[in-house]
């Protein structure tokens, strides 16, 4: 049975511009600790970011990690290029060393861009694998995994049609019982553009479109738990979605023994008691296109989600 979960919104709305607070700081009462340590930082100061092949994988899903494990490295070609194989996701994952023609994820200006972007021709045919975009997975498996603390990013989304980007952990211990994936806790997603459903017959809209939501999914395969505010989210002008999609934001989650809270621009979104997870967790960024999000073919060209940061805390 799920726990009644609480959804925390100022003043009614998502906050639609950055808080102004100095990522790189926390105010130990977000934490409702004393003190803390940071243990992770990937930031935009110089050559942060230009290392971020160093100890970060660039791609992989639950298909690459266990030769990951195992060995440090990826095996096979197509373990390198391992995507997701569940319907509804256009892109493919590449960079140089797999398909010589990749955009991603590079460095520009400080930053680490994760960019999305339709095949040519050429490289559809090579690497693409029936897939007509190219997209990019990043990750700190190989080299950082917690248990509790706070985890954010500083990063500008792109409010792009069928654009999804998410910043999400994983459990480290992959397992038939858990799926690979289980507890998976989604930080962030975001759906660039506008869907219809049909509802009791009738064609039903639905626009997250500048609304991030926040997900903790638990339990293990076959009895998966989801805590969300997908579906609680309130309603915004085109206005206040254009102003939050043109700012930069924070996007954390503070994990503790006895609950998560999720929060952008430092102001908590979702609260939940933890179901007991309790093991350790990498962080994953990653920019998929997917119709779930709206019609990709509606905005074709390039789309970058910018990450400034990405840094983690332990409470003390």
């Amino acid at each position: 049975m799920q726990r009644p979960l609480r959804l925390l919104v100022a003043a009614g709305a998502l906050p639609l511009a950055c808080s102004g607070t100095d990522p790189q700081t926390l105010d130990p009462g977000l934490l409702g600790k004393k003190s803390y340590e940071q243990t992770f930082a990937r930031d935009a100061s110089p050559d942060r970011f230009g290392h971020v092949y160093k100890g970060l994988a660039t791609w992989g899903y639950f298909g690459a990690e266990p030769e990951m494990r195992r060995t440090g490295r990826f095996g096979s070609q197509q373990q390198r290029a391992t995507s997701r194989t569940w319907p509804g996701i256009n892109d493919m994952y590449v960079d140089h060393s797999y398909c010589p023609g990749a955009r991603t994820p590079l460095v520009r200006d400080g930053a680490l861009h994760i960019v999305a972007y339709r095949f040519s021709a050429a490289d559809r045919a090579s690497c693409g694998q029936g897939r007509q975009w190219a997209s990019a997975f990043v990750s700190s498996q190989p080299s950082f995994a917690q248990t509790f603390g706070y985890f954010e990013i500083d990063a500008t989304i792109p409010c792009d049609p069928g654009r999804w980007p998410a910043f999400w952990l994983l459990p480290v211990k992959k397992t038939p019982e858990n799926g690979g994936r289980l507890a998976e806790i989604d930080v962030f997603e975001h759906y660039g553009g506008a869907i219809t459903l049909t509802s009791q017959g009738r064609p039903v809209e639905i626009n997250r479109r500048g609304q991030p939501f926040a997900t903790l999914h638990a339990g293990v395969t076959g009895n998966e738990q989801r805590w969300t505010n997908a579906d609680k989210l309130p309603k915004l002008t085109e206005a206040e979605r254009d102003a939050f999609c043109k700012a930069p934001h924070t996007y954390g989650v503070l994990w503790r023994p006895d609950e998560f809270r999720f929060y952008i621009d430092r102001r908590e979104t979702l609260r939940t008691p933890n179901p007991g997870v309790t093991d350790p967790h990498y962080w994953v960024l990653n920019l998929d296109i997917s119709p779930r999000a709206g019609n990709p073919d509606l905005k074709p060209e390039p789309s970058s989600y910018i990450i400034r940061s990405v840094r983690a805390w332990t409470l003390k």
